[in-house]
């Protein structure tokens, strides 16, 4: 991660760019891959399902090289599906992360880093996206085609400007009608969303607490899988574990591009394990700024990274 970090600052960009920019395209240009054998042309693609298949210069697909490709292009394709294979593991969380802190990319960033790249339109394909003005004023809502064409809930072609920023739709974004008619949209078209999108929990905070800090939505509550759990179910989804004294554990957090920092006080997890015994009881959480500690208004935390973090403590509590 340190060194992720020290790259991206000498380049001049964020680590999330950075990480758009290491993903391996094997020089596809656009979707496909050019080859020759025996004088004739094919294109190589990644399918769906993240396998590879081939175009000969009828249109004609199929799942193997042909015959009497050389060694040298058979090698060449053999190790391109073994990279394939280790990008996708970590490309599901990537997104989930993305969409629970609200990343956007400037259209032409994200066109380039996902329509333009043999992997991720894939992956751009099984998401819901809006695009919206430099204010954050919701302009489309829309899907990605195969051909990389972008529609809207009617199958209308949308563009989207260049200024336009893109980003995963998330359900606090958009009023119940909207949400069920783009539910049944996805119904319609036999579109599963590759991370659980428009049926995401929404929380919203409370309005006695919008000039605080602190919120006690889910104080004096315990958990019912126990400590060990609370350590496993907080690492999964990014939460960082600091050893605090008495070896108890804290988490946090943190998103750099806001300068937020969410600190759950989540008692009676110990650094070791615990075999479940002893209760994991969560009292409040706070919010403060990653520069200098500084208290931040609950009113002044970002929508989406409110329900998120409020999300993953209630999904801890709710799991059985």
């Amino acid at each position: 991660m340190e060194s992720l970090e020290a790259a991206a600052s000498e380049l001049g960009i964020t680590q999330d760019q950075l990480s758009d920019r290491i993903i391996p395209d094997f020089d596809f240009e656009g979707p496909y891959k050019t080859f020759e054998v025996n004088g004739e042309e094919f294109r190589a693609f990644i399918n769906k399902d993240f396998t590879l298949s081939y175009m000969d210069e009828d249109n004609k697909i199929r799942k193997s090289l042909p015959k009497d490709t050389d060694k040298e292009t058979k090698s060449t394709f053999i190790e391109i599906q073994k990279e394939i294979n280790d990008v996708i593991k970590s490309q599901e969380s990537r997104l989930s992360n993305f969409l629970s802190s609200g990343r956007k990319w400037l259209f032409d960033e994200w066109f380039n880093a996902f329509l333009n790249h043999p992997i991720m339109t894939i992956y751009a394909q099984k998401l819901v996206w809006y695009c919206a003005d430099s204010e954050g004023n919701l302009i489309h809502i829309f899907l990605v085609q195969e051909d990389t064409s972008l529609i809207d809930i009617e199958d209308n072609e949308v563009y989207p400007d260049e200024k336009h920023l893109v980003g995963i739709l998330h359900p606090i974004m958009i009023d119940e009608s909207t949400k069920s008619a783009w539910k049944q949209k996805l119904y319609e078209s036999s579109i599963k969303t590759l991370i659980p999108q428009l049926e995401r929990e929404v929380f919203i905070p409370n309005n006695d607490e919008l000039e605080k800090s602190i919120t006690k939505l889910f104080a004096d509550r315990d958990v019912p899988k126990g400590p060990d759990f609370v350590k496993s179910w907080m690492e999964k989804r990014g939460w960082y574990k600091e050893t605090g004294d008495g070896g108890y554990l804290h988490f946090s957090k943190s998103f750099q591009a806001f300068d937020i920092k969410i600190s759950p006080w989540i008692d009676g997890v110990m650094v070791y394990f615990q075999q479940n015994e002893g209760k994991a009881t969560i009292y409040e959480i706070n919010f403060t700024k990653v520069t200098n500690n500084e208290k931040v208004l609950i009113k002044d935390i970002p929508p989406i990274i409110y329900s998120e973090a409020m999300n993953d403590i209630n999904g801890m509590l709710e799991s059985q």
